[in-house]
């Protein structure tokens, strides 16, 4: 199956009791009902509540009391993380049109660590023309 080669196989079935190796046996049959769940899911809007994931979280260290300080885990079923890779990748194929080629974050090739070397880079090309630098952060 198409999402399946990323998934690691003998894992222990999840609270649905599905396995990665029962999706992989439906074959044709489990892809195309997989498919109508994940379109159903995307024109809708809608997430159904019997196959959302689990979040916990774990402190990073002992005596944790600010958010930062833990570790968030999602626990999904296998099925779950199989329509959001569907969903995943026809919304980044809906959005990669929308992005300007100036924006930064979740894109390839366009994390923080490329916008911190670039801006680093203009900063000291700056220094070196004696020119100033104005800089703007939007967050949204």
């Amino acid at each position: 199956m198409f999402a399946l080669k990323g998934m690691a196989k003998g894992k222990t079935a999840g609270p649905d009791g599905l396995k990665v190796e029962m999706l992989d046996t439906l074959g044709e049959f489990g892809i195309n009902t997989i498919m109508r769940l994940a379109n159903k899911i995307y024109n809708e809007g809608k997430f159904p509540v019997l196959i959302k994931s689990v979040f916990i979280t774990m402190p990073k260290k002992a005596g944790a009391t600010k958010c930062e300080q833990y570790r968030t885990i999602s626990l999904m079923t296998h099925l779950t993380k199989l329509i959001i890779c569907v969903l995943l990748k026809r919304i980044c194929g809906c959005t990669a049109d929308e992005v300007a080629e100036e924006q930064y974050g979740f894109m390839p090739d366009k994390g923080t660590r490329n916008a911190i070397f670039l801006l680093r880079i203009l900063a000291e090309r700056s220094i070196q023309m004696q020119k100033n630098v104005y800089i703007c952060f939007l967050i949204m």
